[in-house]
């Protein structure tokens, strides 16, 4: 989970990010992705409730610099490549 998950109180940017376990992946987007990966694997409280019974969670990859959530939303829509959530 090094992947450069800076957060920063800045600018907003908007991130589209797949999380995968043995048998699950989930695609979704945040402005904080460390953050919103400890919510899914329990380590925070609030939000991710639908992802509970799955964990725990791994991001697989994780896009940066979407300037807004609009954007982020068309790259979630796609299913990040059409093939991670037939899995």
């Amino acid at each position: 989970m090094e992947m450069g998950m800076e957060s920063s109180s800045r600018a907003t940017s908007w991130s589209p990010s797949a999380l995968a376990t043995r048998v699950k992946t989930y695609i979704g987007f945040t402005v904080n992705p460390r953050r919103r990966i400890r919510q899914h694997n329990g380590e925070l409280m609030c939000g991710a409730w639908r992802t509970k019974r799955k964990r725990p969670w791994e991001m697989v990859f994780c896009i940066y610099g979407f300037p807004s959530h609009v954007f982020a939303l068309q790259v979630r829509k796609l299913k990040i490549g059409g093939t991670l959530n037939k899995r």
